[in-house]
């Protein structure tokens, strides 16, 4: 019966490792969890690729195999510790995506088209400056109220081939509702 218990547990832990850190983790595959268990860095990055927690950083992996090796000890000290250090990570993570944010609405109403393409991210294809422009006169739509030339410009946007992305409703632990 303790066996039985304790490999629930420790199965249970795992998947809670991974989800403590990030949102990233909410849907990783079980060869990233097994590179966690493992402590082996390369094999999660293999098995993450194409997914947000691709980016992890190794220092947060890294932490993330510390609370799982201190679940296992059964460490609540250390497990406390571990998941402070991992709350700062994604607040300070979290203050970046928001500067970021701003600045692009400063480059946006100031219509500077070189600022806004030096914050778009790696991997990404900067918009046209007929697209930028487009964004900094939605804006100016929207600071005016005026729902039609906001509706008029986003139907531009469209046939340019740039629309936002639809976001993900919040539901309970992550899930749609």
């Amino acid at each position: 019966m303790k066996q039985t218990t304790r490999n629930m547990l420790a199965g249970g832990l795992i998947g809670a490792t991974l989800m403590v850190g990030a949102s990233a983790f909410a849907a990783i595959p079980q060869e990233a969890k097994d590179a966690v268990k493992a402590g082996d860095f390369e094999a999660f990055q293999a098995a993450v690729e194409g997914t947000r927690a691709e980016n992890l950083p190794e220092e947060i992996f890294d932490l993330k195999v510390d609370l799982y090796e201190a679940k296992q000890a059964g460490d609540e000290d250390q497990i406390e510790s571990i998941k402070t250090e991992l709350k700062e990570y994604r607040s300070e993570k979290k203050a970046e995506r928001q500067a970021t944010r701003e600045a692009r609405r400063d480059a946006v109403e100031s219509g500077d088209y070189d600022a806004f393409t030096a914050l778009v991210p790696e991997g990404r294809d900067a918009p046209s400056e007929e697209v930028f422009g487009l964004l900094g006169d939605l804006h100016q739509a929207r600071e005016a109220g005026d729902d039609e030339a906001k509706a008029e410009i986003k139907a531009e946007l469209k046939e340019l081939g740039f629309e936002k992305p639809q976001r993900k409703k919040k539901g309970h632990r992550g899930g749609n509702q």
